[in-house]
Order: structure tokens, then sequence, then C-alpha cells
């Protein structure tokens, strides 16, 4: 480190320190402020604090991309990165880090108070990747700033209630918008149609995480049919019903599809439509505990679901209905040799006859996992360890045995005794 800092002070553009436990914060307050022709810096996971973003925001005014993502950063460093701590009146206000366009503070103490200060002082960001970057505009609509626009291309609110008007806000006020994740409360059915207006739409993701706020045919449905034809990821989780017929119709072109938590689908036939999901590479299912899991996955879903998606990868989770026969009958109709990921996770309907059929296959695989699946047991794990490594396969294999209080620990429904004793 210190042949680095005497010999690449000004040659230096780039400089990725990631994931370091080791060095103390003040080590990195006095290291990273020599580098002034940086253009990009990953801190991703080191322990560097306020005071070092701060001499970051002094020294690296070239700075184009920025990842801060689980440090210790708080609205102090932000900050910090921003605007003098000194303004003098009559003169104009200086901001820091002027070239900035992409900047990552997931998993750090900031709230949306620093973000506010930050995208004001920053309007060209085009990245401003945070769980609730959705409340980012707080000070910009107290300024009444309305005739401003913003570069931002992926805008997302969590936990944080969203009031109706912050959300209308943010989307007329960012023109080039790409992509949306709203699963806080706050909205209903009737507020979703303001994304009707956002024809950039590439990605999509909504929720009743927090409560039951809209639902598929009322809210999401209207909102499909009219930007479906440009998204390429939706992600919908916590709802009562959801029609796949309905996402096949209105998404074209859709790569990656997840389903999460939805109680059941809406009735299907056996007239399978084979220009659904032809673009679909990315299939997530994840069903929670205690639901009626045949209703919720049917036959006929996970088969429209397969029928003709070149997939490369696919995640089942508590998949009733998911069976050996059922599986081979869709091998069958769609060999999935695209294939390279595959997790099989609290399946209790399949044995580990549905790897030997995966193995059997001439697809890509390169991971396969069976978590939890009562039918796959431990001479099925033996046996596909032992051919992966007779056959020398390129070929990541993974099995754990299902355990009942893992499920129901995972599942909230029992506590760790560690807990128990805290909470007595």
């Amino acid at each position: 480190m210190t042949m680095l800092e005497s010999r690449c002070t000004q040659s230096l553009k780039c400089l990725e320190f990631t994931h370091n436990t080791n060095l103390p914060p003040q080590y990195f307050s006095n290291f990273l402020g020599h580098f002034k022709n940086l253009t990009k810096l990953n801190v991703c996971a080191s322990m560097v604090d306020d005071c070092s973003f701060i001499i970051i925001g002094e020294n690296c005014s070239k700075l184009v991309e920025l990842n801060a993502a689980s440090t210790w950063l708080t609205n102090n460093g932000l900050k910090g990165m921003s605007v003098d701590d000194v303004i003098i009146p009559g003169l104009p206000t200086i901001y820091r880090l002027p070239n900035l366009v992409l900047i990552d503070v997931s998993d750090t103490r900031v709230t949306p108070e620093g973000l506010s200060l930050f995208l004001v002082c920053h309007p060209n960001l085009v990245k401003l990747e945070h769980r609730e970057n959705f409340h980012s505009f707080r000070l910009a609509k107290i300024q009444n700033s309305c005739n401003s626009t913003y570069a931002l291309r992926y805008l997302s609110s969590i936990d944080v209630y969203l009031s109706p008007d912050d959300y209308e806000y943010a989307l007329d006020h960012c023109p080039r918008l790409e992509g949306v994740t709203l699963t806080c409360a706050g909205l209903t059915n009737e507020n979703l149609y303001k994304l009707m207006t956002v024809k950039s739409l590439t990605q999509l993701h909504l929720g009743n995480k927090n409560s039951q706020s809209f639902n598929f045919f009322e809210g999401v449905a209207p909102v499909l049919a009219e930007v479906g034809v440009t998204l390429k990821k939706l992600v919908l989780e916590d709802f009562t019903e959801v029609d796949v017929d309905f996402i096949g119709e209105k998404c074209p072109m859709l790569e990656h599809l997840a389903l999460s938590g939805i109680l059941t689908y809406a009735p299907m036939g056996n007239n399978y439509k084979p220009h659904f999901f032809t673009k679909l590479t990315s299939l997530e299912l994840w069903n929670k505990i205690g639901q009626n899991h045949e209703l919720a996955v049917s036959d006929n879903v996970l088969i429209q679901l397969l029928f003709r998606a070149p997939l490369t990868y696919l995640l089942l989770q508590r998949v009733g209905s998911l069976t050996d026969d059922l599986f081979s009958m869709i091998l069958g109709m769609n060999p999935l040799l695209t294939l390279r990921n595959v997790v099989i996770d609290y399946c209790h309907n399949v044995s580990g006859k549905i790897f030997w059929m995966l193995l059997e296959h001439p697809n890509n695989l390169s991971v396969m996992r069976s978590w939890h699946n009562k039918g796959t047991t431990e001479t099925d794990k033996n046996a596909i360890k032992s051919v992966i490594k007779e056959e020398n396969l390129l070929l990541y294999w993974e099995w754990y045995p299902y355990n009942e209080y893992e499920e129901l620990l995972d599942a909230g429904q029992i506590r760790l005794e560690s807990d128990e004793e805290e909470y007595e």
C-alpha cells in the first residue's frame, strides 16, 4: 500500500479496495486523499467511515463512479462529498465531486434526508443506489424545483412510507427512468397508473410486503397492458392472485420473471400458448411455508412458464406440483438446453431422479443445487457427486438435507432458544 501511494498517486484512475476489514478507518482517510486523478473508486464492504469520505470529497474531484455500499457512511459523510461546510455569502456555492454519475450507498446508515441533499448537489446522477431513493427529492420539492429534471434511471422504496405526492413528483422529474421498485405502503391501485407514463420502463418490481395496498387485476394489470411491451424484468411479491397468461401476453420481451408469495394463480386450461415467455432466461418461483403449494403453482402454470422459455437460471421453492413425471414431460416439450444454474428448494414431491434427468440432458449446467427436498436423499447426493468426479464435470453440486426445525425457524414460527431466553 505504501508503494502504491508513493508511485501511483498521479497516474492511478481506477482503484478497487473491497471487503477489507483489517485496516482501521483512519488508515483510509490518510490513504485515499492522495489519488486526485481517480475516476472510479470501489470500497464496498471496507471499513471506510465519514472522515474518509469527506477526504474523498475534498480531493477526488474527477471521480465519476463511487461504490460505497456496506461501509460506515452516514449522512454526515454524504454531506462532506456534496458541499463545503463553510459557505461564504455572496459567492457561488461550490459543490464537490461535480463529475459524479454513479454512486452506490446501499446498506449504509444513509437516510432519505442525506440522499435529498446529495441529489440536489449532483443533479446529473444516473445511479443513486439505495433502497429508499424514491425519497431523494424531498429537498428539491421544498425548493420548488418544478422545472428541474434528473437523470436517475432506477427508483426504489422498500420499507419507508411513500406518499402519492412524493411518488408522482419523482416520476414526473425523471424522464429517463428505466426501473421502479415499490414494496412500501402508501400507494393504491389508482396511484400505480402513473407508471403508464414511464415509456422507457424495462424493470418493474411491485409488492405488498408491508400492506395490501394494491392488487394484480385492478392495479398491476392495467400498468402491464400499457408498458409491458418494454419490460425485460418483472418481480411480483405477496399478491393474492396473479394471471400468468396475462403477463405472457402483455410482456413479450420479458427475460426475468420472479413471483414470490402468490396465494393463487388465475385459472388456466390446457391450451398452452407457445408464443408466451419465448425470451425468458431467468425464472424464480418462491412460495411461503403454510401456503397451499399445489394451488399456488399448478401443473398448468408450471408448464406454461417452462413451455418455450430458453432458461439459463431456474429457481423453484415450495412448488408442490413439481414431480419427477411432470418435469420429465416438460423436458420433452422444452429440453432446456441453455440451462446453466438450477435451484430446487423445499420441493418435497421430487426425488433424486429430477437431478439425474438434468445431468443426462446436453445442457450447459454449471451449478445444480438441491436444498431441503425430502425426496432427495444422501445416497442421491453421493452418487451424483461420484459421477461428477469420475466424469470430470465442470459442475458445482450442492445438497442440503431436509430439516423441519430449520424450516419452521426460517418461517418465524419458532424461535432460537437464545432468543427465547432473552425474551423471558
